[in-house]
């Protein structure tokens, strides 16, 4: 398979590869959140949930709503 093939599935199968991301998706599982709530659940820093859900939605795991000033993720189930 060529090289430009590959990246796709590295890109997907690596953002699964990441403890953080795996623990943001079972935060989410419950039911959608912000970036606040879910550093509190997962203990981690903000820029760390920030950063890591940024991946997950352009792998398209999360979505986000808007709402107002506030972004609320979700699972994309």
């Amino acid at each position: 398979m060529k090289k430009e093939l590959r990246q796709p599935y590295r890109t997907f199968f690596g953002t699964l590869a990441n403890q953080y991301r795996l623990d943001i998706i079972e935060a989410l599982k419950e039911n959608p959140m912000n970036v606040t709530e879910i550093s509190r659940k997962t203990k981690f820093k903000q820029s760390t949930v920030s950063h890591n859900l940024q991946r997950l939605q352009t792998c398209g795991f999360v979505f986000v709503k808007r709402m107002g000033k506030e972004r609320r993720y979700g699972l994309n189930k």
